[in-house]
């Protein structure tokens, strides 16, 4: 049997649109309760300076490509603000910190 709908039909049933599956929420509380338990910003703080390149990877995954603050659908937390500003401070250094790693082939070891 096909169903056929009218063109711009309302939606039936579902999650509502960008609600995170169950899985996607329970895995990032378990990340953050993780990342609170060894010292937070800190911690990522301290791992920006001894492992840039493998902080300079998790962060490439984690920002989007396209930054656009201005059509940001939900306020970033303060750890987010936190670690943007602290990249955004010490973008120069870290990058710097990978050149010379890549460059004396330090960086497979991360």
């Amino acid at each position: 049997m096909k169903h056929e709908y009218a063109k711009g039909h309302a939606k039936l049933g579902g999650r509502v649109k960008g609600t995170p599956n169950k899985l996607t929420a329970s895995l990032k509380e378990m990340i953050r309760g993780a990342l609170d338990a060894v010292g937070g910003q800190k911690y990522l703080e301290e791992q920006a300076r001894e492992n840039p390149t493998a902080f300079m990877t998790l962060l490439g995954k984690l920002l989007p490509s396209e930054v656009s603050l201005e059509h940001q659908k939900a306020p970033l937390s303060d750890v987010d603000v936190g670690t943007l500003l602290f990249m955004l401070e010490h973008a120069e250094e870290l990058m710097k910190q990978l050149d010379d790693e890549v460059d004396t082939g330090d960086a497979s070891t991360h």
